[in-house]
């Protein structure tokens, strides 16, 4: 990786501070990457969560997670966990494009 900081003029719009700042923790909570490996199958990843997309767009927050699992129930236990970190901040959280009774919604 490499990090390059250059001085640019500051642009029309900013967001707050506080807000900036808030947002920032409220990412780091978010579970990112592995989280559990299986224990019937060496070496297989059973659920992690990548956190996809953040956009701001109209002074609001959109965050998409990418949550993945080879066992359903471990796959919703790791959104709700998201969607709970969301929460705190009084977020709208929805949880879509799962699975459910062989049904995909």
């Amino acid at each position: 990786m490499k990090f390059i900081a250059e001085k640019t003029d500051a642009p029309a719009k900013v967001m707050k501070k506080e807000i900036s700042i808030r947002s920032s923790e409220l990412f780091l909570h978010v579970p990112n990457g592995v989280q559990r490996m299986s224990q019937a199958m060496k070496g297989l990843v059973e659920t992690s969560n990548n956190l996809a997309i953040v956009k701001c767009i109209g002074g609001k927050f959109e965050a998409y997670n990418l949550t993945r699992s080879s066992v359903d129930s471990a796959k919703e236990a790791t959104a709700w966990k998201i969607a709970a970190v969301f929460q705190l901040i009084d977020a709208e959280v929805g949880l879509t494009g799962g699975y459910r009774d062989g049904i995909q919604i």
